[in-house]
């Protein structure tokens, strides 16, 4: 695998978890909070899935992402989850091995930045309301925004939550940059629901 196509493949893995959301040092007792990702997964079985599609554009290529989530197993503390993802571009397929990640109940608020931390609570209180419709149907969403943090990449997403999707994500738009093994990378993201499969 030549250079160009090993940043790719990196930057596909990094994509997928900026997808689901993106430490800081404690010195006091930290605040818990809610997980809302968690919360939007406690109301499904085991074996539920969902497909998220959309492209990317990063380092001049267009990307084509499709993102498979199932849901492993829930207990009273964490949902576990494993990520498919394939991208397409230039004529190539390339899927990344799955990944597992722990979704728990209750997170640090100092967390928040890390990947499967989730997001603040309070943007769901303060989001505005619409109706979104995606190729898996129409839903009633909370429009929030926020910024991550992770492996030198930051993020600013614009996400379309409803408890009505096992995972809560309707639609994801993100922009970022930052340095990806050693070269300076931007990118623009827009995901969409394609599927749901519930158990």
């Amino acid at each position: 695998m030549n250079r160009k196509h090993a940043l790719f493949a990196s930057l596909c893995v990094v994509l997928t978890l900026s997808f689901f959301a993106a430490a800081t040092a404690q010195t006091k007792p930290a605040e818990k909070i809610e997980n809302p990702s968690y919360k939007a997964w406690m109301n499904y079985k085991p074996g539920t899935s969902v497909m998220m599609k959309g492209s990317t554009q990063a380092q001049g290529q267009d990307v084509e992402m499709e993102i498979t989530t199932k849901l492993v197993s829930l207990d009273a503390d964490k949902a576990t989850l494993e990520v498919s993802t394939v991208a397409k571009a230039n004529g190539m397929e390339m899927p990344q091995p799955a990944q597992k990640m722990d979704v728990p109940k209750t997170v640090d608020k100092s967390e928040l930045s890390k990947p499967g931390k989730g997001f603040d609570p309070d943007l769901l209180a303060k989001a505005t309301e619409e109706k979104v419709t995606v190729p898996a149907g129409t839903f009633a969403a909370k429009v929030i925004e926020f910024s991550k943090t992770q492996q030198g990449m930051t993020r600013n997403i614009k996400s379309w939550y409803s408890e009505e999707v096992p995972g809560g994500t309707v639609k994801q738009e993100i922009t970022g940059s930052g340095e990806q093994n050693g070269t300076e990378v931007k990118f623009e993201m827009k995901m969409e629901l394609a599927s749901i499969d519930k158990k």
